[in-house]
């Protein structure tokens, strides 16, 4: 720009335009550094490393999901810990309140063994013993009942619980399974958008170059070209999180 002012070739406003495009954007460069390094001296404190430590990372890539969503919420009731933890105690606490019921009904025991003794008192060394054993609360006042209904009302409150959580489930997976939907469509969009922004900048610069265009229409192509790679690049990151808490609603991360 500043050459074709000083060939004459374009007008002072389009310089001062240009000009002031130019500034702006060392100013948002400015801000990005800013954000970056403070990322970075974040990320090295989760690590426990110097926060002033190089950081290189890996371009990251979305995931393919190719299982439907009724296949992923199976999954995750099957998988998740939170529902195996209220699975185990609910059957506990089922298993007590049969056991404390039970207190109530006749045990009966027996045990054998064989002791050996050398003893010249003793007509015979070793010996047989065989014990038998009976135990029978005939009437307790209902107390056993009474707290086997108690313990048996706790696991059902668990059971709805668990239900609860289930459905809670169920809506996590669909919600990260619909994400990652969403954003592989915004994926597709935004490149296409990058090449349409892409040929509209060619084109308005050959209009100004000969003389068709003021240059702001330039600056405002280069604008929706940014803005587009951004979209994109904001999908693919979208894209990524959303496989990643998909991970985590199906109890794989």
């Amino acid at each position: 720009m500043d050459n074709l002012a000083q060939q004459g070739m374009a007008a002072k406003n389009a310089q001062l335009s240009s000009q002031v495009a130019l500034l702006d954007a060392q100013q948002q460069v400015l801000q990005a550094t800013n954000t970056l390094d403070l990322a970075r001296a974040a990320y090295n404190r989760l690590l426990g490393r110097a926060l002033d430590q190089p950081v290189v990372l890996e371009e990251i890539s979305p995931e393919s999901t190719a299982d439907a969503l009724p296949v992923l919420i199976e999954r995750a009731l099957a998988q998740r810990s939170e529902l195996k933890a209220l699975d185990s105690q609910i059957a506990a606490l089922r298993n007590q309140a049969v056991a404390v019921r039970r207190e109530t009904v006749p045990l009966v025991g027996l045990s054998g063994g064989y002791d050996y003794l050398q003893n010249r008192y003793l007509a015979h060394d070793g010996q047989w013993v065989v014990a038998l054993g009976l135990k029978w609360n005939v009437f307790d006042g209902g107390s056993s009942r009474n707290r086997g209904s108690a313990i048996e009302l706790q696991a059902v409150a668990l059971s709805e619980e668990r239900k609860d959580l289930a459905s809670v489930v169920g809506l996590q997976v669909r919600q990260s399974w619909l994400d990652i939907q969403t954003t592989r469509k915004r994926i597709d969009v935004t490149q296409s958008a990058i090449a349409q922004a892409e040929e509209n900048v060619r084109v308005v610069r050959d209009r100004y170059v000969n003389g068709l265009a003021p240059y702001t229409e330039v600056l405002d192509a280069e604008t929706a070209r940014v803005n587009s790679e951004t979209s994109h690049a904001n999908a693919v990151y979208d894209a990524v999180i959303a496989g990643l808490r998909l991970k985590h609603a199906i109890g794989e991360l």
